[in-house]
This record gives structure tokens, sequence and C-alpha cells, in this order.
């Protein structure tokens, strides 16, 4: 899974339309959500263009999964 926790960078993904600038090689991020994860605390991830768009919605330790952007 492609957690992240630096605001910042998910800042310039979303301002580069999914695209983080020196990683143009993969592909980019289509969804960013966030979720309660199965330890009790708040995860924030990254799905890309190429993988399952609900694999967070789908999965049993991701609760409360929502959308905070989506490449349009």
């Amino acid at each position: 899974m492609s957690t992240i926790d630096n605001k910042e960078i998910i800042n310039l993904i979303i301002k580069y339309n999914g695209v983080y600038l020196g990683d143009e090689h993969l592909p980019p991020v289509t969804k960013i959500v966030e979720y309660d994860n199965q330890w009790g605390g708040h995860s924030t991830a990254l799905i890309y263009k190429n993988e399952n768009q609900n694999k967070y919605e789908e999965s049993p330790a991701c609760r409360n999964v929502r959308a905070i952007w989506t490449r349009v």
C-alpha cells in the first residue's frame, strides 16, 4: 500500500495533477484517500493509475475511507 504522511508532497501531487516532479517515470496518482487504519490511527494513501481504484475501500484493514482528491 502507498501510505504517505508528508503533507507538502501531497499538496505538490495535487498541484501538478497527480505527478510528483522528479518521479515522472511513475504512473500518475489518480486518487488520494484518508482512512482509519486497523491500529486506530489515521492514514493517507496514494492510488496510482494502474492500481485498483477501490483497493482501500475493499480492504478490511481500512475503515471510513474517504477520497480527499481525484485526478480530473
